[in-house]
């Protein structure tokens, strides 16, 4: 794990790596440092899977069931940004599936 974003020390709390800099998306933007995204792009990325999490969170099963075959991966950054910044991770399907 990296130890500084913008100069800043990682903290931890609940077990999970944030920024403790009053910003939105802490958990989120700490993920994406310690994966190696440089910090300059770690929020704009949260930014954008923030809106895409808000916006699937938004739709019904049959778009979401869409979105999830057309573009794979994307339900599960979603999923991941939900569990990190403690938001909806559920996106299943009628019968309770998992939507990757």
């Amino acid at each position: 794990m990296q130890n500084f974003y913008y100069g800043k020390k990682l903290e931890v709390y609940n077990s999970k790596p944030f920024v403790n800099d009053q910003e939105r998306h802490a958990y989120f933007r700490a993920y994406l440092f310690n994966l190696g995204i440089a910090d300059t792009r770690c929020g704009d990325l949260a930014k954008a899977i923030s809106q895409l999490h808000s916006a699937v969170s938004k739709c019904g099963l049959d778009s979401q069931d869409k979105i999830a075959k057309e573009f794979e991966g994307l339900i599960s950054a979603c999923r991941k940004y939900g569990e990190l910044e403690d938001m909806q991770t559920d996106f299943t399907d009628e019968n309770g599936r998992d939507y990757k």
